[in-house]
């Protein structure tokens, strides 16, 4: 029927590419914002490490390294959703 929801029916629809990034900048004032005078970092190795027991402790190597663009922005594209 028009408008009825059916929250147990799986349409199989999933993904398990994902991407993940941000930006790195110099934080001059230590406020954590990157404000309009902060500029981004550029050319700064970025590296992915697994956390398998939480404890913030890397576990191992890392598994993905990039590389800021002249912003400041890095992107680790097309990681596998399931890292083991």
């Amino acid at each position: 029927m028009a408008g009825e929801t059916l929250p147990t029916v799986d349409a199989g629809i999933r993904t398990n590419i994902l991407n993940l990034g941000n930006y790195v900048w110099y934080d001059k004032n230590n406020n954590g914002t990157q404000d309009a005078t902060e500029q981004g970092i550029n050319a700064l190795a970025v590296r992915l490490y697994k956390d398998v027991d939480a404890d913030n402790i890397p576990d191992g190597a890392a598994i993905a390294t990039t590389t800021t663009n002249a912003s400041g922005i890095y992107n680790f594209g097309s990681l596998n959703r399931v890292i083991t």
